[in-house]
């Protein structure tokens, strides 16, 4: 199994090289060492594989278009990508929210959840969404749907690994209190 998790200095090495040489061997490499748990993540926030697959691809043209303004001094990589991907994922998720809506709303009147993984999925979704606080969010979602370890969460969203501890006790609580809301209300995800 190809190794996924890279340090920081590996990733913005091969960027660097890409910007000092602009050999397209070099973002290549960076493409295949983050796409994995970046689209993970995206996928987690959009619900969608194919816009997930969009907004990876337009993240990936927007770190092209803006290679210049990456300042290792100011951040790393890996959060510079993260937060370029996390925006365009919500900005996808605004734009089609209501249709996403609608069509959640009528899988979960038509269904029967229990038996039906990805019903289980949608329902994760719609919870995940309920937590207001985008730390905590973002943690559980780079935790458990990247598969990122705390370490590199924390790189990643430039803190400590004690922080992504904290972020991702209480996004579990703030999901337990949501989940167990929607096993005893049905009308759940009927905002």
């Amino acid at each position: 199994m190809a190794k996924e998790h890279y340090s920081n200095y590996e990733l913005e090495w091969l960027f660097e090289r890409f910007l000092e040489t602009g050999m397209e061997s070099y973002f290549l490499e960076l493409i295949t060492r983050i796409n994995p748990w970046l689209f993970r993540m995206i996928y987690r926030i959009t619900g969608d594989r194919e816009a997930a697959k969009d907004v990876l691809q337009d993240t990936w043209l927007l770190v092209l278009k803006y290679q210049k303004s990456f300042d290792s001094k100011k951040g790393n990589f890996r959060n510079y990508i993260y937060q370029i991907g996390k925006r365009e994922a919500v900005r996808w998720t605004k734009n089609n929210h209501n249709r996403k809506e609608n069509e959640l709303n009528e899988a979960v009147i038509n269904s029967d959840e229990k038996d039906n993984p990805e019903e289980i999925g949608n329902i994760l979704r719609a919870a995940l969404e309920k937590i207001n606080n985008e730390t905590h969010k973002n943690a559980i979602i780079l935790h458990y749907f990247a598969g990122m370890k705390i370490n590199e969460i924390a790189e990643t969203m430039n803190t400590n690994q004690q922080n992504i501890k904290n972020w991702l006790m209480r996004g579990r609580k703030t999901l337990e209190k949501v989940l167990n809301k929607h096993f005893q209300d049905e009308s759940f995800i009927n905002y």
